[in-house]
């Protein structure tokens, strides 16, 4: 989403889904906000035509912050990778969302820097995808989570 350069309108979209009825898409996004200079976790409801309905921020406009990797669970909920707070720390977490950006359930799934690769699936699983550098070895490890607890 291009945003102009004198409002708070747009930001980075980092990927789109289609509702079960096929009458929205929503977009995970880095809002942009333009008298902070920060970016913020949230959501982006348009519609078929591409009209923007809403944004929904995941945390305080003031807080620095992405939300990467939007899935659909079901017909009222979302799940994606996010993070957000103070520049100094904004730990990534996963997070379960309702159809209008409310947060339902988020956890922290590693105290490292990346955002975590989402997906559901068939039976309704949520897997997170991440990686964390172990500086003893100058190596990455990677992890698959399986939240089974929503």
């Amino acid at each position: 989403m291009v945003h102009k350069e004198v409002s708070d309108i747009g930001g980075q979209a980092w990927n789109t889904v289609i509702n079960h009825d096929s009458t929205f898409y929503y977009s995970s996004l880095s809002h942009y906000y333009h008298n902070s200079g920060k970016d913020a976790a949230a959501m982006l409801k348009m519609d078929m035509e591409g009209t923007v309905i809403e944004f929904y921020d995941i945390a305080p406009p003031n807080e620095y912050g992405k939300m990467i990797e939007l899935v659909l669970i079901d017909e009222n909920s979302f799940a994606a990778s996010a993070s957000y707070g103070t520049e100094a720390n904004y730990t990534p977490r996963a997070i379960v969302l309702d159809t209008l950006g409310n947060p339902l359930y988020e956890n922290i799934l590693l105290d490292n820097d990346w955002l975590a690769e989402t997906a559901l699936t068939d039976d309704k699983k949520l897997l997170f995808l991440t990686n964390q550098y172990i500086e003893e070895h100058d190596q990455f490890d990677a992890y698959l989570l399986n939240l089974t607890d929503i």
